[in-house]
């Protein structure tokens, strides 16, 4: 799928925003081995949070202060966005096993990853935008959320073998807010806030 270059990456970026479920077949084709697919993740959690950091560089100075606090520190945003990434893998691969897929961890770390890794292509264009033309950066941050949304719905789908696309939407919208409750309950419960 990928065959080591930069115009390669390009095109199997392409390739998989136009044919998402193709994408991930391909992808999981390839039996990448796990070293590969952990190094992978690795790169992408550095490269992200590298690309973040500069983004907070570039933008206004009326930046949210704790957005500020957060990004300035890299090697925690970094060790943050890896334990997501990681549990969102874990729910992709368990909540859809639960509901009858038949997906591993292994292939939904792989497929989060190359999700991660097209998202960094969208944020160096961000970032170059948010240069040139700083309204057209805000608006390719939505359409790189709504990206993200329909990567993942289709990622799902192609890793468990599911065919309905809007009840696969239905379960990760569902699914990210139970965490997201899940995850505020924690913090009250350790922090008070």
């Amino acid at each position: 799928m990928i065959d080591g270059t930069l115009s390669g990456l390009l095109q199997a970026a392409r390739f998989t925003v136009q044919n998402p479920r193709g994408g991930a077949r391909a992808l999981m084709a390839m039996r990448l081995p796990n070293s590969v697919r952990w190094l992978a993740f690795g790169f992408v959690i550095v490269g992200s949070s590298l690309l973040s950091v500069i983004a907070l560089r570039l933008s206004p100075a009326g930046t949210d202060a704790a957005i500020q606090q957060v990004l300035s520190r890299p090697i925690g945003l970094a060790a943050t966005q890896g334990i997501v990434m990681l549990i969102f893998a874990q729910l992709m691969a368990r909540v859809g096993q639960l509901a009858g897929g038949k997906g591993s961890f292994s292939d939904a770390l792989l497929l989060l990853t190359w999700v991660q890794v097209i998202l960094m292509l969208v944020q160096v264009v961000q970032i170059v935008l948010e240069l040139a033309l700083p309204p057209l950066a805000d608006l390719l941050g939505l359409l790189g959320l709504g990206l993200m949304l329909w990567l993942a719905t289709n990622f799902i789908a192609e890793l468990h073998g599911f065919t309905s696309l809007g009840s696969v939407f239905a379960g990760l919208v569902g699914t990210l807010f139970a965490a997201g409750f899940v995850v505020t309950l924690l913090l009250v419960s350790i922090g008070g806030v």
